[in-house]
């Protein structure tokens, strides 16, 4: 069939008397305007404006859904009748009826979506009819004076809803769509227009608020997704922003009218209006850190947001009230409360917040539970501190630890339990971790031996073995050391073998884990153990996985430095995995600072048979090796880790500085007259990038004609690498004495065009050293307009 005729058939089905007929018509107009050409568009448009002009309220509402119906699928296509559909509208809003008025606002809202750019002239007097109609409830009092003035109930057993709210109900009222829609418009223009979010703060934010009391819960819960939908779009602009003061200050000042209109829903029979309230206020306190209770205000009992807040919580935890799904949004809100507020503002609900966690943590619901224990974990860390300050500015932790045994008891009955689901087990492991980490220093013996012991046991089980990793961590990291028995050194046997895990992340944690060990605790690791666990070290350290080999290299450096691996594993298996990962292509960051940690303690710990001159013939080896090819960035590294070793002794340093002029003169001094020329460069490249880094952190001016010498004469090389090295080099040595030297390079750059691009390389390694520390960078004030007019010249070269 032909779009005419299709059109000419669909056109007075709308006028159709059954509503499923009229219905589906509309659908397939709005499909129908997809594909169609502009001339059918056109007409089904026009007709639809013709027929609004003439008709009754119900036929107007049918015909004002197909325009939205078309716009919603089209798009832009009906931008030309936009102002027309817009005047006709304001006609019937002024009609008052309300399913009429419910169309309207529909309309509004598709334009938003799928036409912003056209309905932008018209969008202030869209929101002012939406501010108008969302507060449209001619059948019902709201009492606003009462509202408005009510003292705040701070008595949640007191409370009861039904005294408060008269029950209304009306088959024939339909102004709940009228609101309903003004809502959901308000909520797509906020989210479509971030640019007018401080005059949404002002126009819409008061009137939003104030409706807060809708009676209408499906209607209620949209103006709370409307208000949400606000503070998320703040929340992005705050994040992104620059000027976000502003809008902090803006969303600051309403806060007490939010608690105040919030302070009756929080207590709410209603689960879905308490659910919309902590939504809200989740969104708030993430923007706002403190803004329910700052402890600046501590004094101010008005501004202490948290006597209105704390008891409705506690009304939402209280089984007799809520349903599953309820408690969890009421325990998921207070802990990012905890985060978002300083510990001393929470001091007067210690006890009452904890009996009702208490409760939640022995819920037979898994997800209950496990949600009570993340809370709980984050309540032990506010306790402490806290209250760890009395009144006279005197540390006194006698309050926090009269919590102790309560906290300890609840964690300890759900880490003990096997019956329990694996996210509950998982969150008691982690809460006991917290535990021990903030009141370890002061727990008794048995509470400490039983705890490991069960820590142990759940090492041992796969489906917990790596949260209990993670749990050690926390636990070998506390600052105050603790009696780790009956866990270690039993628990050194798992952890080795943990390293022969397929699973990546079981075995980062356990290496993360033993450094921790070796670092803290190394009273537990005899040389037995270290062996067992070098040996499994070994495969580790590869370039297939540069963040493993980084850790097992931080690990061993643990190791070496607490004086108990003097085994001879290390110089045998570690050193040449370390030797071959050093010339990776790969090699760099964080990894190769691992590296750097692992060859300086082993310099340090001074092993037998493998002292500072053994080391560097080793990493050197290759270099002087015929017909050995190495990647460029190998030169870097082996330059790096050499010059790492030296800087450990000033006479180490100067006496290879001078060793290393000597052989970028005359590399045959170290591979013989024989070498070839790939080889004189290899040389030459190593010994130069070697004295850089030597340079960049000791002052070699001592030997600055030698080294300038080696340096012209390197600048002559017919290698590029070469030349490049030396411009590096120059750089760096450099720092020593950057007044003279900077103004020598700077002078090169103007008067030796040849060596232009090297000078200027060097310049370009002056910069980057000093850029690492901005009290350096001020070295290059008095030569700061110098080096940008000879930059701006240069950038104007024709040579790329």
């Amino acid at each position: 069939m032909s779009y005419p005729a299709l059109k000419d058939s669909l056109l007075p089905l709308l006028n159709n008397g059954r509503n499923s007929i009229s219905k589906r018509t509309i659908n397939c107009l709005a499909g129908m305007s997809i594909t169609c050409n502009d001339q059918i568009y056109n007409e089904i448009i026009k007709f639809l404006l013709i027929e609004l002009e003439k008709c009754d309220n119900v036929r107007a509402k049918i015909y004002i859904n197909c325009l939205t119906s078309i716009c919603k699928h089209s798009g832009t296509r009906i931008s030309p009748y936009i102002d027309t559909i817009v005047a006709l509208n304001e006609k019937f809003l002024q009609r008052q009826e309300d399913e009429l008025i419910e169309a309207c606002l529909l309309i509004f809202e598709i334009f938003v979506r799928r036409c912003p750019k056209e309905i932008n002239a018209h969008l202030l007097k869209i929101i002012n009819v939406c501010i108008k109609y969302i507060a449209y409830d001619p059948n019902y009092n709201y009492d606003d004076n009462d509202d408005e003035d009510m003292e705040m109930d701070n008595d949640v057993d007191e409370y009861n809803g039904e005294d408060d709210y008269e029950e209304y109900s009306d088959e024939d009222d339909m102004s709940w769509k009228v609101r309903r829609a003004s809502a959901k418009t308000l909520e797509t223009i906020i989210l479509n227009r971030l640019d007018l979010l401080e005059e949404f703060y002002q126009l819409i934010s008061p009137t939003i608020i104030m409706q807060f009391r809708e009676r209408e819960e499906n209607v209620k819960v949209d103006i709370f997704n409307t208000y949400i939908a606000l503070l998320r779009q703040t929340r992005a602009l705050v994040t992104n922003s620059e000027n976000n003061e502003k809008f902090k200050q803006i969303l600051r000042d309403q806060v007490p009218k939010i608690v105040r209109s919030l302070d009756r829903q929080l207590k709410e029979k209603s689960i879905k209006t308490r659910q919309c309230c902590f939504a809200l206020l989740s969104e708030l306190v993430q923007i706002l850190p403190n803004a329910l209770a700052d402890p600046i205000n501590e004094a101010d009992e008005k501004k202490n947001y948290l006597n209105n807040i704390i008891p409705g919580i506690l009304y939402s935890l209280n089984s007799n009230n809520s349903s599953s799904s309820m408690k969890i949004e009421a325990l998921t809100f207070l802990n990012i409360l905890f985060k978002n507020h300083d510990a001393q503002v929470f001091q007067n609900y210690f006890n009452a917040l904890i009996t009702e966690i208490r409760k939640a943590v022995s819920d037979d619901f898994y997800k209950i539970s496990g949600e009570a224990l993340i809370v709980l974990t984050e309540l032990v860390q506010i306790i402490r501190p806290s209250l760890s300050i009395d009144s006279n500015g005197i540390d006194s932790n006698s309050g926090a630890f009269g919590y102790l045994d309560t906290l300890y008891s609840m964690t300890y009955d759900k880490l003990k339990a096997s019956d329990v689901d694996l996210e509950v087990k998982e969150s008691a492991i982690n809460c006991m971790a917290q535990i021990i980490c903030t009141f370890g220093d002061h727990m008794n013996d048995e509470y400490l031996f039983r705890t490991f012991a069960l820590f142990l046991e759940r090492l041992k089980n796969e489906t917990t073995r790596l949260t209990c990793v993670r749990a050690l961590i926390k636990i070998t990291s506390f600052t105050k050391p603790l009696k780790l028995n009956p866990m270690f050194p039993e628990a050194f046997s798992i952890l080795a073998q943990f390293l022969k895990q397929n699973k990546r992340s079981i075995k980062i944690h356990t290496l993360i884990l033993l450094e921790k060990v070796f670092k803290n605790y190394n009273d537990y690791c005899t040389k037995e153990i270290n062996e067992e666990i070098v040996k499994e070290m070994v495969p580790l350290i590869s370039e297939s996985d540069l963040y493993i080999s980084q850790l097992a290299l931080a690990t061993l450096t643990a190791m070496i430095m607490s004086h108990k691996a003097f085994h001879d594993i290390i110089p045998q298996r570690i050193l040449p995995e370390a030797l071959v990962l050093i010339r990776s292509p790969l090699m760099q960051g964080s990894t190769l600072m691992a590296m750097l940690d692992f060859f300086r303690a082993i310099v340090k710990s001074s092993f037998p048979g493998l002292d500072y001159n053994e080391l560097i013939a080793r990493l050197t080896q290759p270099i002087m090796q015929p017909n050995q090819q190495l990647h460029k960035q190998a030169y870097y590294s082996i330059s790096k880790c050499i010059a790492a070793i030296s800087l450990l002794n000033d006479k180490y340093a100067a006496s290879i500085v001078s060793n290393l002029i000597e052989q970028i003169r005359n590399p045959s001094l170290v591979i013989g007259n024989g070498g070839s020329s790939n080889q004189n460069e290899s040389v030459q490249l190593y010994s130069l990038l070697t004295i850089a880094e030597i340079g960049k952190s000791l002052d070699l001016e001592q030997l600055q004609e030698p080294l300038q010498e080696a340096l012209i004469q390197s600048f002559n090389s017919s290698h590029e690498e070469v030349k490049s090295a030396a411009s590096i080099c120059l750089g760096s040595v450099s720092m020593g004495n950057l007044e003279r030297n900077l103004s020598f390079i700077l002078a090169e750059i103007s008067n030796n065009p040849k060596r232009q691009y090297l000078f200027l390389n060097a310049l370009k390694e002056i910069v980057s050293c000093l850029s690492v520390d901005h009290h350096k960078i001020c070295h290059l004030e008095p030569h700061f307009e110098s080096i940008v007019q000879l930059l701006i010249k240069y950038a104007q070269c024709d040579e790329e």
